[in-house]
């Protein structure tokens, strides 16, 4: 535990530095309410955040505060409330590898922006294909390790990105 504390320390002052703010593996239950008052004036400058690989359940809002991020990696998280996922637009590349997914959450056809898609090792079985047409700069989905229906498949190596399977 304390090893934990100190590691987020750690990664706090380094995110002043590069902009990134790198929090996988700090065994994070929630996204402690001090990063929000360490990092306050840096809330604006900080483009990427990772809580991989932790065992959030649940996202605090209060990461809409983070006003410029554009990659967001929460692979291997058993997150069940996807509600923030809309607190944040600015997201480019949104990394869900390994987060026990059944379906996508909805509010990932609301990420407008998004260049890079990434669903790795989930049970995904469906996804709404013609919600992807809002996803009008997606370069990239990469699926793979789901077991999607074949169907899906097929309409999915129609859209204008890359797909990997």
């Amino acid at each position: 535990m304390a090893s934990d504390v100190a590691r987020v320390s750690r990664r706090l002052q380094a995110a002043k530095e590069d902009n990134v703010l790198d929090l996988k593996e700090c065994n994070l239950k929630s996204i402690p309410q001090a990063i929000f008052l360490v990092l306050r004036a840096e809330l604006d400058t900080i483009k990427a955040i990772d809580l991989s690989n932790n065992v959030l359940q649940k996202v605090s809002p209060k990461l809409e505060l983070f006003t410029g991020v554009e990659r967001l990696v929460l692979s291997g998280n058993p997150i069940s409330n996807w509600d923030f996922l809309s607190l944040v637009p600015t997201v480019t590349e949104l990394v869900l590898d390994t987060c026990q997914l059944e379906q996508l959450p909805p509010q990932v056809y609301g990420l407008t922006k998004l260049r890079r898609l990434s669903l790795q090792g989930n049970t995904i079985t469906e996804l709404d294909v013609e919600r992807t047409r809002a996803w009008e700069k997606l370069e990239h989905l990469d699926v793979t390790g789901n077991p999607l229906a074949p169907a899906v498949v097929v309409e999915l190596q129609t859209r204008p990105f890359s797909l990997a399977l």
